[in-house]
């Protein structure tokens, strides 16, 4: 027991991390004990959990540097004319609704265009149906990433004078999840982006990108975000009107908080949802599901919807 903790403690301190962040990939690839000799203790992950626990920082002091602090863009904004879109979930969207929105704009330009996360699926970096989506690693990532670019130059030509925000959903943090999990030497490299930068699959000239889905988009009175608290926690939370997505569904409720009426909006999603990356879903849950997108302007905030007739 005392040789697996002390060469813990020596990983840890050569790959520069606490105790309690080494990875069994960092731990073997230097141990001097045998695989056999952990698993007889219950294995390498109850060892580190056992004798040295993940802490949570004292509230008082600074977060640790490896706990990301949320970060605001806060833009200044008396009458909000804006159009947010909800996931898009490429390269499986729903080409024809993209249609319908990029008409819309070209008619009635926003001042603001915000798509609110999601903008990839990455289906391929989770562990569903691995065999079929072997066939389907082009279309995943290659066609995914030119019809992202497509989608925000069709944008910059229908508003050209619009201010574009690309926020960060869940499935667009897959990517990085997942070489944290299963190739965390691979962090190190993100630090020379010449030659590994996965921001790089996000950026596009013109738009605003958001780093992380926790980040939050501030527009005069009304904050845009991926996904929250449950519905009508996020006023309190914030104490301003919310937008988002995530849910894929379309609602607008309203509350009163602090003497004002704040509204928050589910801006629905712009995926198939025939397409494979939905079919671990059931049915039932995918009639909850609306596309549609939101407009907001003088004459309020509300609902597209583009559900087929």
């Amino acid at each position: 027991m005392k040789d697996v903790i002390n060469e813990i403690k020596k990983i840890a301190k050569f790959y520069g991390v606490e105790p309690s962040h080494l990875t069994p990939m960092q731990f073997f690839s230097k141990a001097e004990v045998t695989e056999w000799d952990v698993r007889k203790l219950g294995g390498f992950n109850k060892v580190k959990d056992t004798f040295f626990p993940r802490r949570l920082p004292d509230p008082d002091k600074s977060l640790v540097d490896s706990i990301r602090k949320p970060k605001k863009f806060v833009f200044k904004a008396d009458n909000l004319n804006a159009v947010a879109v909800g996931d898009l979930h490429l390269p499986w969207c729903d080409s024809r609704a993209v249609n319908i929105i990029l008409e819309d704009v070209v008619k009635n330009p926003p001042e603001y265009f915000i798509q609110l996360g999601d903008i990839y699926d990455f289906l391929l970096f989770t562990g569903f149906r691995k065999g079929l989506l072997n066939s389907m690693q082009e279309k995943e990532l290659v066609t995914a990433y030119t019809m992202k670019n497509e989608f925000w130059k069709r944008v910059k030509q229908a508003a050209p004078k619009a201010k574009c925000f690309q926020l960060k959903g869940n499935h667009d943090d897959r990517l990085i999840k997942r070489i944290q999990e299963k190739m965390p030497e691979l962090e190190y490299l993100m630090q020379i982006p010449e030659v590994f930068n996965p921001k790089k699959l996000f950026e596009y000239e013109g738009v605003q990108v958001l780093e992380d889905e926790s980040d939050e988009l501030i527009i005069g009175n009304t904050a845009f975000i991926h996904s929250g608290l449950k519905k009508g926690d996020n006023h309190r939370r914030l104490g301003l009107n919310v937008v988002h997505g995530h849910t894929h569904k379309a609602h607008i409720d309203y509350t009163r908080y602090n003497g004002k009426i704040l509204f928050e909006a589910d801006a629905a999603y712009l995926g198939d949802p025939s397409a494979v990356c939905f079919k671990y879903k059931r049915r039932k849950k995918l009639h909850d599901w609306i596309r549609g997108y939101l407009r907001m302007d003088e004459d309020g905030i509300r609902h597209k919807i583009l559900e087929p007739k």
